[in-house]
């Protein structure tokens, strides 16, 4: 599970600096949704390969992971309205494999983040 996750995980920070930033700069268009998804991806790849035993930190891949998957669905959004040519498709061959490891990353943020024992978090300590 661990090689799986660790896969997904670089898969994320591809797809998010690749096809998501870079990929605008290749092809001289800007866009919103497309750059909030590729930030929030980026952190969540890069926060979720980091070791860590903190509650908060695995909560933040978890928003990350939300934020980008909202990104990829308003970016979709986006596509579709403004090309209206026949044959014309989103990508969704590597955009489904990009949803499944946000998906993975989440799943496992949030198992991790419960099933933690040892530190307690901060809403722990306060109620």
């Amino acid at each position: 599970m661990k090689a799986i996750l660790i896969l997904a995980r670089m898969f994320v920070l591809f797809v998010s600096v690749s096809g998501f930033l870079i990929g605008q700069l290749f092809f001289g268009i800007f866009s919103i949704s497309a750059t909030i998804t590729g930030v929030s991806g980026l952190l969540a790849g890069a926060l979720s390969l980091l070791p860590t035993h903190y509650r908060l930190l695995r909560l933040l891949v978890f928003i990350f992971c939300v934020i980008t998957l909202l990104g990829v669905g308003v970016d979709a959004v986006q596509y579709y309205v403004k090309d209206h040519m026949p044959g014309n498709y989103y990508g969704w061959s590597l955009m489904c494999p990009f949803i499944a490891s946000l998906l993975l990353i989440a799943y496992s943020s949030i198992a991790s983040c419960r099933n933690s024992k040892g530190r307690r978090s901060f809403y722990d300590r306060v109620g």
